[in-house]
């Protein structure tokens, strides 16, 4: 089982997320690898890949390929992530949809 969970583990996880992005809300599409929902799990020092050491508790829930990229890149810190905030907001970027849910503009 990867990251330490079952399929039917990562299928409760799908359904209490009813199927989209725990960040975005985007569907879960099956047709591509960009596009499926990804295990996000807090990174022990020092790791930035694999699944190896990853511990049940450490999963946070399930991402799409933009949203876990993201988090990624700003390196799962949340000071960075609310500086992005921030900056954003003071450049009026707020609250824009999704670029492949583009009838959203709500913050999940």
């Amino acid at each position: 089982a990867a990251y330490g969970i079952t399929k039917e583990e990562w299928h409760f996880l799908y359904e209490s997320q009813n199927g989209k992005c725990a960040i975005c809300g985007v569907e879960n599409y099956q047709d591509s690898k960009k596009n499926r929902l990804s295990v996000d799990h807090v990174h022990p020092y020092g790791q930035t890949r694999g699944a190896s050491k990853v511990k049940k508790e450490d999963i946070r829930g399930l991402l799409c390929h933009d949203c876990n990229i993201a988090l990624g890149a700003l390196k799962h810190n949340l000071g960075f992530l609310k500086n992005a905030i921030d900056y954003l907001e003071s450049h009026n970027g707020f609250d824009q949809p999704h670029s492949r849910d583009r009838n959203s503009n709500n913050v999940h």
